[in-house]
């Protein structure tokens, strides 16, 4: 689970990468 309100876009862009990099893990881990 992904939570992306405890997440500043604007003060943080490297988050970015890192949800980025989370969402693609899940969807390879559904598929």
């Amino acid at each position: 689970i992904i939570d992306v309100d405890n997440l500043d876009f604007v003060a943080n862009p490297e988050d970015l990468g890192g949800i980025i990099n989370r969402i693609d893990a899940e969807i390879n881990g559904l598929f």
